[in-house]
């Protein structure tokens, strides 16, 4: 009978590590390994954009009074529902490091834009092979984004003003 009670406390107590172990591993994954994002910002922290195009074109906005505003070319208001997508690319993991990537292939060696959130400035390249995601590169580490937001980076004031422009 002590034997069994023995064997069954030293169930218990494996029983209680596991459970433990267990634990510390969600409480690292959740808090513990915060990865660099792409920005290393929040998007609810973002109150500057600027995107500068390959042929020099430059668009900044600004957070107003809780709504975005193109502040140039020309003061308009923006369309948040096209802002919005932007902002999530911020929150984007890294993927590869800058090393890992064939960076003309990739497009980040003549990128098609740099854009600029706050103060963090990265790099937007070209598509990926699938054709589903767009290759971004900041401070040597390398990002993927859904392709479908690079119309928005790439169709100047047009795409994110709130009323396009006749």
């Amino acid at each position: 009978m002590a034997n069994v009670r023995r064997q069954q406390r030293t169930l218990l107590i494996a029983l209680l590590a596991a459970c433990a172990a267990m634990a510390a591993a969600i409480a690292y994954i959740q808090i513990g390994d915060t990865q660099a994002t792409l920005t290393g910002l929040d998007s609810n922290s973002i109150n500057r954009i600027s995107i500068t195009q390959s042929n020099g074109d430059t668009i900044q906005l600004e957070l107003q009074d809780d709504q975005w505003q193109i502040t140039e070319p020309k003061e308009q208001a923006a369309n948040g529902n096209r802002i919005d997508p932007l902002l999530s690319i911020a929150a984007i993991a890294p993927a590869y490091t800058s090393d890992e990537v064939d960076r003309k292939a990739a497009g980040l060696e003549t990128p098609i834009a740099h854009i600029t959130f706050n103060n963090k400035q990265f790099a937007v390249g070209d598509l990926d092979v699938s054709g589903k995601r767009r290759y971004a590169e900041s401070e040597g580490q390398v990002y993927f984004f859904p392709e479908w937001i690079a119309p928005l980076i790439e169709g100047g004031t047009n795409a994110l003003a709130a009323t396009p422009a006749n």
